[in-house]
């Protein structure tokens, strides 16, 4: 399945990714401006991020994010591992910058036999569809990424 992002000029970026066991989540991303060209790769850290919560909570398994130098964002759920891009672009605070995941994501699709592992890949996969940007606490390196009405959505630290 080839799953696409596609921008309309001054209205919305649709966004849709392949989630775990053949399922399709799609978000929209409004703005009442044209859609920003994509800004030079990001001051995220360019190393693996652990993600240790969701908003179901903490992390059940091993799961984690690099953000890569030129957009690329590789990562895993502890199920299955994917590929997307990113733009990222400054914001006003308490955020570092805004964040948009911009597909297309790509996705192994091996079962994810255990529930809670099954309900944290969802949580993830649904997280990266709603990201519209992030926080940064510099003095321990913590990122959250934080959906359209500022709610944390994945909550990440520097991988040990």
């Amino acid at each position: 399945m080839t799953v696409t992002a596609h921008r309309q000029a001054g209205s919305c970026v649709q966004l849709a990714w392949l989630a775990a066991l053949g399922r399709v989540v799609a978000a929209a991303v409004c703005a009442s401006t044209a859609v920003a060209p994509a800004v030079a790769q990001a001051p995220l850290p360019i190393e693996r991020l652990q993600i240790v919560a969701t908003r179901l909570g903490p992390a059940t398994t091993e799961a984690w994010l690099v953000f890569g130098p030129n957009g690329d964002v590789t990562g895993s759920t502890g199920c299955n591992s994917f590929h997307t891009r990113a733009e990222i672009a400054p914001a006003a605070p308490p955020l570092a910058g805004r964040l948009l995941f911009i597909g297309p994501m790509r996705a192994t699709e091996r079962a994810c036999m255990d529930r809670a592992l099954a309900q944290q890949e969802r949580a993830i996969f649904d997280a990266i569809a709603t990201t519209a940007g992030y926080a940064e606490d510099p003095g321990t390196g913590r990122v959250t990424l934080h959906n359209r009405g500022g709610e944390v959505v994945l909550e990440l630290i520097p991988a040990p």
